[in-house]
C-alpha cells in the first residue's frame, strides 16, 4: 500500500471526523473504515448509496481494480470490513492498519 495514502487514511480513522457505522461504505449514520479510505481518495458520494472512486464505482465492497490500486487483497478488504461490522473502533482499526498493511 502507498506510504502516503496508508498515513493519510489512518489519520483520517483517529480524527474523530468520521462517524462509524455498519453495513456499507457509507450510509445515514457514517462510513464504514473502507469508505473512510474512499473519502480519502477523494470519493464522489452518489446518492444512491454507491461511490465512484478512481473512475470506478463501487458498492458495498471496494472491486478488484481498486483493490488493485489501493495494494490489498479482497482477503484483506474482508478482514477490515468484519473488524469494522464486529464494533472494532476505529482507533483500533488504524493501529491494525499501522501494524500490518
Amino acid at each position: 500500500m502507498d506510504a502516503n495514502l496508508k498515513a493519510k487514511w489512518i489519520e483520517a480513522l483517529r480524527s474523530g471526523e468520521y462517524p462509524q457505522s455498519r453495513l456499507g461504505l457509507r450510509n445515514a449514520e457514517g462510513f464504514c473504515c473502507l469508505g473512510v479510505l474512499c473519502d480519502v481518495m477523494g470519493a464522489d458520494w452518489k446518492s444512491d448509496g454507491e461511490v465512484v472512486v478512481c473512475g470506478i464505482r463501487q458498492a458495498g465492497y471496494l472491486d478488484d481494480v481498486l483493490l488493485k490500486t489501493v495494494g490489498f487483497s479482497e482477503e484483506t478488504q474482508e478482514h477490515l470490513y468484519n473488524m469494522n461490522d464486529g464494533g472494532m473502533p476505529f482507533s483500533k482499526i488504524a493501529d491494525h492498519i499501522e501494524a500490518n498493511l
